[in-house]
């Protein structure tokens, strides 16, 4: 399990085992969106956000694969292969 915090330290990335990727406001303390397709079961994984305001989110994946998402959708916007 990893985490990242975003530029206003307010949310964080949890990436979990088996279970994806989950986004936190840890000021409300509630999960505010999950995304799936990331395989992590073994090695440790890293999650971040980026682009303009920080709108999306990338991981790697155990599966070779580096996942692209938008902030506010739990299905990945790309999949781009070779990691």
């Amino acid at each position: 399990m990893s985490f990242s915090l975003d530029s206003t330290g307010r949310y964080a990335l949890i990436n979990l085992a088996n279970k994806g990727i989950h986004m936190w406001d840890l000021a409300d303390r509630v999960l505010v969106q999950s995304f799936q397709g990331v395989v992590q079961g073994f090695y440790v994984i890293h999650s971040c956000f980026g682009g303009v305001n920080e709108c999306y989110v990338a991981s790697g994946s155990e599966d070779n694969n580096i996942y692209i998402y938008r902030i506010k959708c739990e299905k990945p916007i790309a999949t781009l292969s070779g990691h």
